[in-house]
């Protein structure tokens, strides 16, 4: 028992409850990058933007991306060719 809170660490020794959904991990995981390493963090504070503006550095590219490969495929599916063509090249665009 005494060996198994050092087995539940994160990288930065932090320890992590067993109850904690995959998805929030990685959230959390994505937090503590940013606050390490000030680099990754956007240069404009998001928060301060117009709506506009806030959706044109955002989704508006992905979107825009999207959309053309939607028309030239045409699928009998779109809002789901949509949604899985965001979540394959979201990174693309982070």
């Amino acid at each position: 028992m005494v060996g198994s809170v050092k087995d539940d660490l994160d990288q930065s020794g932090t320890p992590i409850p067993q109850e904690v959904p995959e998805n929030v991990q990685k959230i959390i995981t994505s937090e503590k990058e940013l606050q390490e390493n000030p680099a990754k963090r956007p240069r404009v504070d998001l928060q301060s933007l117009p709506t506009r503006a806030y959706l044109d550095q955002t989704v508006v590219p992905i979107l825009l991306s999207g959309m053309s490969c939607l028309a030239k495929e045409r699928p009998p599916n779109p809002i789901e060719y949509l949604a899985a063509y965001l979540l394959k090249n979201k990174n693309q665009y982070e």
